[in-house]
């Protein structure tokens, strides 16, 4: 079936028309989407703030023994000399001034 436009003297053809609908839904898709990411988008968790993992943390920041935001790309190794948790990997604490795993408690 062709569906014309009188005033323009332009005709389109169903499969046109689906096409052009599928265009219009996938531009105004995108376009809630990037409002979305823009606007309301929680970005990860800031220094201080909880974490149960690196992931939860914003770029530049890691999940410390003590399951907050530090600044750093990642915490001490086991064993590695510390003054509190927060110095330490996720999973381990900061006990007797060396980062220990926390299942060793």
């Amino acid at each position: 079936m062709v569906y014309s436009d009188v005033k323009h003297g332009t005709k389109m053809s169903t499969e046109e028309l689906i096409i052009l609908a599928i265009f219009i839904i996938a531009l105004v898709s995108l376009i809630i989407w990037a409002i979305y990411y823009f606007f309301f988008h929680k970005k990860g968790q800031q220094e201080g703030e909880s974490c149960d993992k690196n992931d939860d943390c914003d770029s530049g920041l890691y999940c410390g023994g003590d399951n907050k935001c530090h600044k750093g790309t990642n915490g001490k190794d086991p064993g590695a000399i510390c003054a509190e948790s927060s110095e330490c990997k996720l999973g381990l604490s900061c006990i007797g001034k060396m980062c220990t795993p926390q299942n060793v408690l």
